[in-house]
């Protein structure tokens, strides 16, 4: 569990570095001071300047921050050269946004490079691909498998039962071992973490036929790659699609979280994400990278959403802005901000809260 949740921690630090360099690089880009990098949300644990900017680690590892020159400036306030509010209205808009655009850049290096390296792709029992294996997808509660120890992610490698033995490479030889030894204890020899461990196992003699015999899903998986600039191409294409799947499956949340059509079953927070995480570290690497890819997108989807506290409240400032030909009272967008910032922070402890009682 606590490797599981440094795992985490790195994840959370990787999306949220990525998130906070894009504002950084256009802000040093555009000629604006940077006055502070901050991981996590104060109050400030410790910190140290280089050059003009102090990096900081802050104790609410929920979030990040880049403080620039100018950003809250008072109306009538004297402007540096070096100001975020001197800057352009284009140029404005690009530093804030560029956060939500670095997370989209993360997602399609890492969707291309699992498709370089290989990633790992959902096979039938027919496709002949080498190196095909048998994962297993799910564990029934109190089934046979769960009895011994099998779990998400195991590699089913060979069945025996006394002097018969099976290499394992397709999903229906794992059926029809089991089939033919119903009620007998059969060995199972699995992999897990690249190590081989070894279970008895009874098969339920009288099939059950939600869960099966030994109470598992599987999954037949082989490793698929691609040349380079094939890769990127499929990358940016998963990119792409999965950011309009989490548009569409966000504004169906906020439709039927104002609504009252749906509740919290579907949103995971901080523990709910470790769970997910915990899941994806058993199947492998370029499953940890992809999640990490899914969760870059929402991150930035969340970010683009106009509302106040995030990115794309604040381009939406911007907007309003452009439209009245002068800014928005600046201590009314930072009220409105801090306030936005507040009530997400409400309904993370909200979510979080909802995740412990699920466990």
């Amino acid at each position: 569990m606590f490797s599981t949740v440094l795992i985490f921690l790195v994840i959370l630090v990787l999306l949220i570095l990525s998130h906070e360099f894009g504002h950084f690089l256009l802000a040093k880009w555009h000629g604006v001071k940077v006055e502070e990098f901050g991981f996590g949300l104060p109050p400030r644990l410790f910190g140290f300047k280089k050059g003009e900017t102090l990096y900081s680690l802050n104790l609410l590892p929920i979030g990040g921050f880049v403080r620039i020159e100018g950003e809250e400036a008072e109306n009538g306030m004297a402007l540096g050269p070096r100001s975020f509010a001197s800057k352009s209205l284009i140029a404005r808009s690009l530093i804030i946004g560029a956060g939500v655009f670095f997370n989209l850049l993360l997602a399609w290096i890492l969707f291309s490079a699992v498709g370089w390296y290989g990633a790992p792709t959902a096979l039938n029992d027919n496709d002949l691909m080498p190196g095909a294996h048998v994962v297993v997808a799910e564990v029934a509660v109190n089934s046979p498998a769960a009895l011994a120890g099998l779990s998400a992610g195991d590699t089913i490698s060979r069945l025996s039962y006394d002097s018969e033995s099976l290499e394992v490479s397709k999903i229906k030889e794992v059926q029809d071992f089991v089939a033919r030894h119903a009620g007998q204890d059969i060995a199972i020899t699995y992999l897990r973490g690249g190590k081989p461990f070894i279970v008895q196992a009874k098969p339920r003699a009288v099939i059950n036929e939600k869960e099966g015999r030994l109470g598992i899903a599987m999954i037949r998986i082989g490793v698929r790659s691609a040349p380079w600039y094939s890769a990127l191409w499929e990358g940016l294409k998963n990119t792409i699609t999965m950011t309009g799947a989490t548009v569409v499956g966000i504004a169906f949340f906020i439709y039927g979280l104002i609504f009252g059509a749906l509740g919290l079953d579907g949103v995971a927070g901080p523990v709910g994400i470790v769970n997910i995480v915990s899941g994806a570290v058993n199947f492998g690497w370029a499953y940890v990278a992809q999640l990490i890819a899914i969760l870059s997108i929402n991150l930035a989807v969340i970010n683009i959403i106009p509302f106040p506290g995030l990115d794309g409240g604040r381009l939406l400032f911007l907007g309003v802005e452009a439209v009245r030909g002068k800014p928005v009272d600046a201590k009314t967008s930072s009220w409105a901000h801090t306030i936005g910032l507040i009530l997400l922070l409400i309904f993370m402890f909200i979510i979080t809260y909802h995740d412990i009682a699920k466990l």
